[in-house]
């Protein structure tokens, strides 16, 4: 095979080309070798350095360690001598605290200790003498003591089977009994206890010499016995009837009038009637009087009573008495009563629905519900209900205590109705508002069924504010006394509950109950009203006693069914005002209705109207 020329010439230039190119890449490779060597060397170097500086690091972080740890020791021992230092005074604090409280508590136990040696020494003479009454009652003949004294072996339980649970004299619930028995009359018993023998204000004792029946031959025993018999005496009617005349009497030609029309009718028989255009005499009125507002008695059941005294009268008739009646007490002691009721520092205040007769000039008379207040004040006794054309809302509150708003001065118990936050603005700087724990308690126990245990403690929380006033009225402690002792037991109490509520209010899962949330809320928007039972010791804190006043307007409500005519609703709130403060003054209330209707024809001074009000009234015999 033929070799060209040219191809060898070609293959020649590659050759070339070739051994340039390796000798390129030989001394690139050199290059790269030569860098690779100054890395390595820089390595080293930085090698060294590194070390050298990891060196300094780890001795400067040994220092800052030992430092650290010397600086912790140092604070650690300083907070230990701290803590120490607290702990002491704390248990010095609490030492001098349990002192104070343990000489509080022998100071109250001396009271209550005198108090009962008080009380042992008043009931001494009545205890012996109901001790003496049991034994004639219940001891034993002497044949069964004898018996009883033979018998060997007798069962207890047997004996106490065969008794028919009359304790024995000397025995602890016959004791509190007779100790009962010794309490005033006007002091209210507790339910449950027994109430003693029956009192009556009238007694008649007859000389034993009218019903000595003595056998022949017989002699009489040491001591003197009584039989009592109580008698009824019925009540009966009786209409007097006196004749007379009328005259008319011819004047001179000189005088004002020719004629003067008279009749021969004595003055003081007319004055028998104090109402004009009544028939009634003052004891017959009251008697009406008093038992439909003192005892809740309709017309219908007034009626019949009536109609077994004797006494056939129609209802319109009755209806026609009883407004004349009341329009003559109000006419006469309206205005001094009203006088009286609103002089006062603290008032216990709630409103009550009823059903009135409203006047519609389209639709006639409609019975509608119309609102009743209630101004309880506690001073002095009285009560006054006013309806001021059935309104609920603040109106009514600017009307009663309409003095001037800058300068009165009183303290107010109600519950959380938003017509007492008029109180709350400046423009009754001086008066103070306490909310109702009753009111709040009720909440909490309407939601324990859903959420037992967060109700349970707040119920449990507020019962320990109700012990703290049971204690201060045990101990009878002034108003100074109590508030001092509020500020220290029952400040307390207020803090844990207000904490306690916050807490729930923070809980949605709590607050997912729909009647606790209320409660809760409830206890929140009205605790600056309920937590000003720490600014005095005056004010109750529970509202009970105002709803207490409600209840004769209810009763009345549910046995009457409604009050025919506004009109009506203001004489029926004023003769309930003179009946419940009488109650409360202890009055008697058909005496003190008789002796107003005997005063209605008179003109009286100032003074004598005063003396005629409940809490003034002193009965004449």
């Amino acid at each position: 095979m033929k070799t060209n020329r040219a191809d060898i010439e070609f293959y020649r230039e590659m050759m070339d080309h070739f051994q340039e190119e390796s000798a390129s890449k030989s001394a690139q490779v050199r290059a790269m070798q030569d860098e690779i060597a100054a890395l390595r060397r820089e390595n080293s170097v930085a090698k060294e350095s590194h070390s050298e500086d990891m060196e300094r690091l780890r001795q400067s972080h040994s220092e800052d360690m030992e430092r650290l740890r010397q600086s912790h020791s140092e604070d650690m021992e300083r907070l230990r001598q701290s803590h120490s230092e607290d702990m002491e005074n704390l248990r010095k604090s609490h030492a001098e605290e349990m002192e104070k409280m343990r000489l509080s508590f022998e100071r109250r136990l001396d009271r209550m200790a005198e108090a009962n040696a008080g009380l042992a020494s008043q009931l001494g003479d009545a205890l012996a003498s109901g001790k003496l009454a049991r034994a004639r009652k219940y001891a034993r003949s002497s044949e069964q003591r004898n018996l009883l004294n033979n018998r060997k072996g007798v069962n207890r339980t047997e004996e106490e089977n065969d008794s028919d649970g009359t304790p024995p004299a000397g025995s602890g619930r016959q004791d509190a009994a007779d100790a009962e028995n010794t309490k005033s009359k006007g002091k209210a018993r507790a339910k449950g206890k027994p109430e003693g023998k029956a009192r009556f204000d009238e007694v008649v004792e007859h000389p034993m010499e009218e019903n000595m029946v003595l056998p022949e031959g017989a002699r009489l025993l040491p001591g003197e016995m009584w039989f009592e018999v109580v008698e009824y005496i019925p009540g009966r009617t009786a209409c007097h009837r006196y004749p007379y005349r009328r005259y008319v009497l011819e004047l001179p030609e000189d005088a004002d009038k020719e004629t003067v029309f008279g009749d021969t009718l004595p003055s003081g028989i007319r004055a028998k009637c104090p109402v004009a255009g009544c028939m009634l005499s003052a004891p017959m009125i009251a008697f009406i009087m008093t038992q439909k507002y003192a005892y809740h008695l309709p017309q219908k059941r007034v009626r019949m009573m009536l109609r077994d005294m004797g006494a056939h009268i129609p209802r319109t008739t009755l209806n026609r008495f009883y407004m004349q009646g009341a329009d003559a007490l109000l006419a006469m002691l309206g205005e001094t009563f009203r006088d009286e009721v609103r002089k006062g520092g603290y008032f216990m205040v709630d409103e009550t629905l009823q059903t009135v007769g409203v006047d519609n000039r389209e639709l006639g008379r409609r019975y509608m519900n119309r609102y009743l207040w209630e101004f309880y004040n506690r001073e002095k006794g009285l009560v006054e209900y006013v309806y001021e054309e059935g309104s609920r809302g603040q109106n009514v509150l600017r009307s009663f205590f309409d003095s001037d708003p800058q300068t009165l001065e009183m303290l107010i118990s109600c519950d959380g109705y938003n017509a007492y936050r008029l109180f709350d603005s400046d423009e009754y700087p001086g008066v103070t508002v306490v909310g109702c724990w009753t009111h709040e308690r009720r909440n909490f126990i309407d939601a324990l069924p859903s959420c037992r245990k967060p109700c349970g403690e707040m119920i449990s929380m507020t019962g320990g504010l109700f012990e703290n006033e049971a204690v201060c009225a045990e101990l009878g402690f002034t108003e100074d006394n109590r508030l001092a002792y509020r500020k220290k037991n029952t400040k307390p109490l207020l803090d844990t509950i207000k904490a306690a509520a916050d807490r729930m209010w923070n809980d949605p899962g709590l607050m997912a109950v729909g009647l606790l949330k209320k409660a809760v809320g409830y206890l929140r928007n009205q605790w600056d009203h309920l937590s000003n039972i720490l600014k005095s010791g005056v004010p109750e804190i529970s509202n009970n006693l105002s709803e207490q006043r409600v209840k004769p307007i209810k009763l009345s409500l549910k046995n009457c069914l409604n009050i025919g005519s506004e009109e009506a609703a203001k004489k029926h709130a004023f003769m309930h005002s003179l009946a419940e403060s009488s109650r409360l003054c202890s009055v008697n209330i058909a005496d003190y209705f008789t002796s107003l209707f005997r005063h209605a024809r008179s003109t009286l001074s100032s003074d004598d109207l005063r003396g005629l009000l409940p809490n003034h009234y002193t009965a004449k015999c």
